[in-house]
């Protein structure tokens, strides 16, 4: 069947340190990605990393790559992920620390993580064309793009 190929699992036997005792965990992770599971993955990546941006923070390109394994993690394998990024942000940073985030994340088959990265990439794509429309809109309709520099705007 076509989409059994999906449903194969691979366990994998992690030793992860918690409070100074040394333990076997095991995950199952996914051999092959579901084109929707992709999607998925994406689309919530897309998602929280646009919520970052609007907040501002400054180290988005250093939160982007480890978010996106993170989201790799959370939708192709059996470690339970939290769903709100604050507590996302925190089993983030808990799971560099002890460096079972690239642990987890090197078990995935390179082809797989790809296909996550060029859906990733064509969303980035389909975004920055409707920005370019919508550039092309404003300079036919004789839109500003320019800052506003009216003076008595400006509260001093």
């Amino acid at each position: 069947e076509a989409g059994m190929q999906y449903e194969k699992k691979r366990k994998v036997t992690l030793q992860v340190q918690l409070e100074g005792k040394v333990q076997d965990t095991v995950l199952e992770i996914d051999e092959n990605f579901k084109p929707s599971k992709i999607r998925n993955c994406v689309e919530e990546f897309v998602d929280k990393m646009d919520a970052v941006r609007k907040m501002n923070r400054n180290h988005l390109d250093e939160i982007m790559e480890a978010y996106l394994m993170f989201m790799v993690i959370k939708h192709f394998s059996s470690f339970p992920a939290p769903s709100k990024y604050r507590e996302q942000v925190i089993v983030i940073k808990m799971m560099i620390e002890t460096g079972l985030l690239y642990r987890i994340f090197a078990e995935f088959k390179q082809s797989e993580i790809s296909k996550v990265r060029e859906e990733v990439e064509a969303f980035a794509e389909k975004i920055d064309e409707v920005a370019d429309a919508f550039v092309g809109m404003a300079k036919e309709y004789g839109w500003s793009d320019e800052p506003v520099e009216d003076e008595g705007l400006v509260l001093k």
